[in-house]
Formats: C-alpha cells, structure tokens, sequence
C-alpha cells in the first residue's frame, strides 16, 4: 500500500508533513508529537496536560499562571480586555444623557 503524499497532513507548528505515527490531533489541529509543546516551558506535551487557548498551546501549570497573573485571559495571553472595547469614544452620543 503507498502513502499518497497529497494526502498528508501538515503539523499546525512547523507546517512539515505529519505520519500517521507521529500525529497528535486536537482542536481540529494537527501537529506531530514533538511539536506538541508548552509555548511558555517547551515541555513536550500530553493529551491530559495541555491547554489550546487562542491557538496556543500551554502546558497546564503555565496556563493557571498567566490567567492568574492578570486575573483574566484577555490581559494574561497578551490580548486587549473586551470591556475596553465597551467604552464609547464619544460621550455626547450618550443614549441616556438628557
């Protein structure tokens, strides 16, 4: 039987082809086993120790710690806090104001 190469996946990380042997899948992506690795501590990863936040992968341990850190995953993962997006840049357009 011959492996089509048209047919093969390519890793998420390093965007190489990826063997049935050496495929992790999660979250629709797909990477090879040593490409599954905390973004933070590069430790290679387990299904049962990983977390795939904004298309990033985290190790558990750092996951908590940068959530901890700002108190929120916007700020803790680099992103703008969505309540900032709330704040109107005009307030004379003030739908409450008399």
């Amino acid at each position: 039987m011959e492996i089509q190469a048209a047919n093969i996946p390519l890793c998420f990380t390093c965007n190489e082809k990826v063997y049935p042997l050496e495929k992790v899948e999660t979250s629709g992506k797909i990477f090879h086993k040593q490409c599954f690795r905390c973004l933070q501590c590069n430790c290679v990863l387990r299904m049962e120790t990983y977390t795939f936040n904004n298309e990033k992968l985290y190790c558990i341990p750092h996951f908590k710690q940068l959530f901890i850190a700002k108190g929120n995953y916007e700020e803790g993962f680099g992103f703008d806090q969505h309540k900032r997006k709330w704040n109107m840049t005009n307030p004379s357009n003030d739908i409450f104001s008399e």
